[in-house]
């Protein structure tokens, strides 16, 4: 953390652009506009700008640095996270606030605990601001770039992206992991829905392709068909909910099935000892990328790991995807881009070898403790072993 520190033109250096700079006797006559004793700085990029996945990562680290620095500590007392020191977060010059990112650093922003102030509006007609403790909010210690919080020792990610989750399922009132548990009752009300399994559908532009299941209702109807536990299925489309709903929505989902994307991050708010189903196009299953390995994907497989939540992967081969613009350089082994992933208009899966997957997914949760059975799941002759 450092003491004493403007962001605005520097007086004392001629022709000098905003940027941070350290009180000294040079710039002791400053006199900025506003004044912060706590101040967070959040950084953007190209990525946090344009990428919803980026900058969900960048409030991970954000937290991060909130809870190294002690400003949200947890409380044994009360069970929950607490804000002991009043900040207000910086967000740089080139942060592009949207009203759906307000919304999301609205979680960090508590009424009568936080503030938050955008440097570039503030920083007008070569106006400064000051605080008199700046912490660097977009750093965090040990934890990796996401591709690596599966295997990696000393990774710090089996300890944040939990502690994360609980700390933004309590800010948005959402339901906790002991909620999560179905017991799986015949007589049961015919109101509770049951297995709770969510299918991430996309709204997107015409820019990228929509990555579909072409034959999702098909899927759908054959997994109704054919559930050994109650349940029910709803397809989710987070571009029209709010932050609040989006976190109490998945802090209640059981299972989550998402062609691999951006939208995956809203992982991040489920429940320990849920599921989570990526539907991995060709040829991301196959690349020779740092962030794919084992063939799945290293993104989400690795956050599901260290949330507790168990990752099933479904690789869909070239020949059942449909291209919106098909790349030149695409090849089974090559090195793989973003740009392969955006061009998939939609993937056609196998409803027999989903529904498979499926019930595998099914048996892990009771082998967990999530589903809890009172009566057999499969109607078997007590001689079918052949006595």
């Amino acid at each position: 953390m450092l003491q004493d520190v403007n962001f605005g033109v520097n007086p004392s250096v001629s022709g000098s652009k905003k940027s941070y700079f350290l009180n000294s006797q040079n710039t002791k006559n400053v006199k900025c506009a506003s004044r912060d004793e706590y101040a967070v700085a959040f950084l953007s990029n190209f990525s946090i700008n344009n990428n919803f996945s980026h900058f969900l990562h960048g409030l991970l680290r954000l937290f991060c640095a909130l809870i190294d620095a002690q400003f949200i500590v947890w409380d044994i007392a009360t069970n929950s996270f607490i804000h002991r020191v009043k900040y207000t977060i910086w967000l740089d010059e080139f942060f592009r606030l949207t009203k759906e990112k307000e919304g999301w650093l609205q979680s960090f922003i508590p009424a009568g605990k936080a503030t938050m102030r955008s440097l570039s509006m503030d920083t007008k007609d070569n106006q400064c601001v000051s605080t008199s403790n700046l912490l660097y909010g977009s750093g965090c210690v040990r934890l990796l770039p996401p591709e690596k919080w599966f295997g990696y020792p000393g990774c710090r990610a089996s300890e944040m992206l939990p502690a994360f989750g609980q700390y933004m399922r309590q800010i948005h009132m959402a339901l906790n992991a002991e909620d999560l548990k179905l017991v799986d009752e015949e007589l049961q009300s015919t109101t509770d829905p049951g297995l709770r399994v969510a299918f991430a559908v996309r709204d997107v532009g015409t820019t990228t392709g929509m990555r579909v299941i072409s034959n999702l209702q098909q899927v759908q109807m054959l997994i109704r068909k054919t559930q050994h536990v109650r349940s029910s299925m709803q397809n989710i489309t987070f571009e029209h909910l709010d932050v609040p709903s989006t976190v109490r929505y998945m802090a209640q989902v059981h299972i989550f099935v998402s062609v691999h994307g951006a939208g995956m991050t809203n992982m991040f708010f489920m429940n320990p000892g849920s599921a989570v189903v990526e539907i991995i196009p060709f040829p991301l299953c196959n690349c020779r990328s740092p962030d794919y390995f084992y063939g799945t994907g290293g993104y989400y497989h690795g956050s599901a790991i260290a949330q507790d939540i168990r990752h099933y992967h479904y690789c869909v081969p070239a020949n059942e995807v449909k291209w919106h613009r098909k790349p030149e350089d695409i090849r089974t082994g090559s090195k793989c881009s973003w740009k392969h992933l955006h061009a998939v208009e939609s993937v056609y899966i196998d409803p027999s070898r989903f529904v498979s997957l499926m019930r595998n997914v099914e048996r892990d949760l009771v082998a967990a403790g999530t589903i809890l059975l009172t009566r057999p799941i499969i109607n078997a002759s007590p001689h079918a072993n052949g006595r």
